[in-house]
């Protein structure tokens, strides 16, 4: 006669890893099924929306293009933005040194796009010198600053309390 020992721990541990979840499941059918919370759906309609009543999505954000260019005492401009080419030195620009190729003590701010309602700052140096609120731009907007050259020239442009632009044209002067 053979005799087979089985540990009793190893035997309750099966059969509890076993039992637990099948009982759990059991449960969890029965309570589920009895529900008297449960929704019924008893009528079921399809309805036509009208056109007017869809919510249209809400306009895209403003698009702009700012560029900036030197103006040259001849009264050509540059070929490159000084606002968006960082690489341009504009040191002694008055002057015609740098990157300037000829003298200029002028900016041409050039904004492209369609937007309403925004307020348009620049400061040379730390003086403001353009202060223009309540802009409707449809299109293309140029304004000259004057006297620049050997300081920073700062243009903001804001829509409602959201900055849309916010750079520095670095222009230096020295020997």
């Amino acid at each position: 006669m053979t005799y087979i020992y089985v540990r009793a721990s190893s035997l309750a541990n099966h059969f509890m890893r076993i039992i637990i979840p099948v009982v759990f499941v059991v449960c969890y059918f029965v309570y589920g099924c009895s529900n008297p919370d449960r929704v019924v759906v008893k009528d079921v309609a399809i309805e036509e929306v009208e056109e007017d009543s869809v919510n249209e999505p809400p306009p895209p954000p403003p698009v702009l293009k700012v560029a900036a260019y030197l103006l040259y005492k001849d009264n050509t401009a540059s070929k490159f933005d000084v606002l968006n080419d960082k690489s341009k030195a504009l040191w002694n620009t008055i002057i015609g040194e740098g990157d300037a190729e000829k003298p200029s003590e002028k900016i041409k701010l050039v904004i492209t796009g369609t937007v309403d309602s925004i307020h348009l700052m620049v400061k040379n140096g730390k003086k403001l010198v353009l202060d223009k609120k309540n802009l409707v731009l449809a299109g293309n907007m140029e304004f000259v600053i004057r006297d620049t050259g050997c300081e920073d020239v700062a243009v903001t442009i804001f829509r409602n309390t959201k900055t849309l632009l916010k750079d520095t044209i670095a222009m230096r002067c020295g020997e």
